[in-house]
């Protein structure tokens, strides 16, 4: 910046430069318990922490020179113009997990974000569902992963125990009084934030002997059948 500038006023426009201009080459670029917007973000080193979102709207290669970190599983990064097939194929290489590569199923997954992608620090062991045995999260608690079945044997002590549950953004999941996943049941879906359920309804409270986890996919479509709970 000009030395002549007058440096009263210099914090202030380098906090305007870092709110809304792109990050500038060689810049590092940290994303922390906050939302952030940028067009594009070139030759930076961005890392992603805490609860930290990272939406750039740009098309194509909006990352150009970056490498990104993802340093918390609830921090995300917002491409509503690129498609996750693009993402894997031009940008998976750039992205760090804790200091690891990242690798798909592993350490990080990519979901459509209606017409883009949001990608995240999960893999397929995230413990996207905390149950427990006393309303409002207390007593003994049990993580559930997406993709397995939980029926009264997998479930163990929380079969026909849970009270109150936790399902992590992004995830959607099916609970039913019957171990076949019928009678009554209930579909959460945690989409635009953590669900936190501290009462179930009486129908279901110390009932739930099934549970299937899914990862949620904000596909641009309208309509869900089923009995829904958020």
């Amino acid at each position: 910046m000009n030395p002549r500038f007058p440096s009263i006023l210099r914090p202030l426009v380098l906090l305007l430069l870092l709110a809304w201009g792109p990050a500038l080459p060689g810049q590092t670029l940290l994303v922390q318990d906050d939302v952030v917007t940028r067009d594009t973000v070139s030759a930076a080193t961005i890392t992603l922490a805490g609860r930290g979102e990272l939406i750039v709207t740009g098309s194509g290669d909006p990352l150009p020179g970056c490498t990104v970190h993802f340093n918390s599983p609830d921090a995300w990064l917002r491409l509503p113009a690129v498609l996750p097939s693009s993402v894997q194929s031009t940008l998976l290489s750039r992205f760090r997990v804790n200091g690891s590569n990242a690798t798909l199923g592993t350490n990080l997954r990519i979901v459509q974000h209606t017409q883009g992608a949001v990608v995240m620090a999960h893999g397929d062991d995230f413990p996207a569902f905390e149950a427990y045995d006393a309303r409002y999260f207390a007593g003994s608690r049990k993580r559930l992963y997406p993709h397995a079945e939980y029926d009264g044997t997998s479930l163990g002590r929380m079969d026909a125990a849970i009270r109150s549950f936790r399902l992590r953004r992004g995830y959607m999941a099916t609970v039913a009084t019957a171990e076949n996943g019928t009678g009554t049941s209930r579909v959460y879906i945690a989409q635009d934030g953590d669900l936190e359920v501290g009462r179930l309804p009486d129908s279901l409270e110390n009932a739930i002997r099934f549970v299937r986890i899914f990862p949620w996919r904000w596909v641009s479509k309208k309509g869900f059948a089923g009995n829904i709970g958020g």
